[in-house]
């Protein structure tokens, strides 16, 4: 189904990079970086970077994510439909932590506000876009704001975008690392500027 997997090891200390360079020697389509702690943006930025791969497949490692689907994320480029295909999961799912519902249920709505596109789940890490495409990564910030930050450069760039319905399978033991008094602030602040950036492109074209 894939012609290569790369894992990026983010400095985990349970023996993850061990298992995986043990895998990496049975396959040879299983590639793998161990880096230090350097954050999701950091993680993607590298993966993307050995990857040889035309269509590439973005997806989290918390389980929640079915590879089973990746087809359906692939077919619209495939098909030359679509140049990024977004995961969409259901807010609504009773298998979604509350805490996270409630989080993508606002910045879905500050999206909204700042582009003007209705994507009803920005912050699914489960998504497929063509390699000439990773420019959309050009500038983003770290963390959870990678995510919205992504799709908000895919909008400005006109970038052509199908979204698809994944299902969101979270494990009984999996603990959210989001914490939304600790994020709230960075997001507010981001959204803000992304406005005001939004204000000055628009009196701009006004006055052309």
């Amino acid at each position: 189904m894939v012609d290569e997997i790369v894992v990026i090891n983010d400095g985990s200390t349970d023996g993850t990079g061990e298992l995986l360079q043990r895998l990496s020697r049975r396959s040879d389509r299983l590639k793998v970086i161990n880096q230090p702690n350097s954050g999701k943006t950091a993680a993607i930025r590298n993966g993307i970077q050995i990857s040889s791969s035309e269509i590439m497949v973005l997806m989290d490692s918390d389980l929640q994510h079915i590879p089973e689907e990746i087809p359906r994320l692939v077919y619209p480029i495939v098909e030359g439909t679509a140049e990024l295909v977004v995961g969409e999961r259901s807010i609504r799912s009773e298998r979604m932590p509350r805490i996270r519902r409630m989080s993508n249920a606002l910045i879905d709505y500050l999206f909204y506000m700042v582009t003007g596109k209705r994507v009803k789940d920005v912050q699914c890490g489960f998504r497929a876009l063509r390699k000439d495409r990773v420019s959309l990564l050009g500038d983003v910030p770290e963390g959870y704001l990678l995510d919205v930050s992504f799709l908000i450069n895919a909008c400005q760039m006109n970038v052509r975008m199908e979204r698809v319905s994944v299902s969101c399978a979270y494990p009984d033991d999996n603990v959210s690392n989001f914490h939304l008094a600790k994020e709230a602030p960075r997001y507010f602040r981001f959204f803000f500027f992304q406005s005001v950036s939004r204000l000055r492109r628009m009196l701009n074209k006004s006055i052309q």
